[in-house]
């Protein structure tokens, strides 16, 4: 499907040794860099403000941002390393408002 976490997650990821090398695949990934993304002020480690490093500083990330996109959510607890199937905005500064800039996605 492309959503998968990991490979080891695909339904079709079935691996033996073919001993055959003429087909070997390759993968050219996207050239931008991985965007750092923190959550802050929640009451543990899979919930809070989310902030997000740009140009070396961290910054909040606005919400209007999600009114727009609610997937984001599942995109960024997947990229935090969190299961994703019940991911929810939670909208209004519930962990505050944050210091620094603020950010949002285009």
């Amino acid at each position: 499907r492309g959503t998968e976490s990991s490979l080891h997650l695909c339904p079709n990821a079935a691996f033996q040794d073919t001993c055959n090398h003429a087909y070997v695949p390759g993968v050219v990934c996207s050239a931008t860099p991985p965007i750092s993304l923190r959550l802050v002020d929640g009451a543990n480690s899979h919930e809070g403000r989310l902030e997000i490093m740009f140009n070396g500083v961290w910054g909040t990330v606005d919400d209007s941002t999600f009114h727009n996109h609610p997937e984001f959510a599942a995109v960024i607890c997947r990229q935090l390393g969190f299961p994703s199937a019940h991911a929810t905005v939670m909208k209004g500064s519930r962990y505050g408002s944050g210091v620094g800039p603020r950010y949002a996605f285009k």
